[in-house]
């Protein structure tokens, strides 16, 4: 990775963790955010399905994103 990949990776990371920040719906701390090479991976965990489709909503539409990965998992953990 170039340093100008890390930079827009980071610049991705940031923006998506706004978008969550700023949806009243999700609450940001839930989902962690990685970006490698414009590929967004969401992880962690969220109590309704649309939360976990508004986050890869917002993901994808984020600038210089390629594509997103939504390992996101709904309900209480078991």
């Amino acid at each position: 990775r170039t340093a100008g990949t890390q930079v827009d990776d980071a610049a991705i990371t940031a923006a998506v963790k706004a978008k969550l920040a700023a949806d009243g719906d999700i609450n940001p701390f839930n989902i962690d955010v990685d970006t490698n090479e414009g590929v967004v991976t969401l992880q962690g965990r969220v109590d309704k399905e649309a939360a976990r489709t508004k986050a890869e909503q917002h993901a994808r539409e984020t600038d210089g994103v390629r594509r997103v990965i939504n390992l996101v998992k709904v309900g209480d953990q078991s």
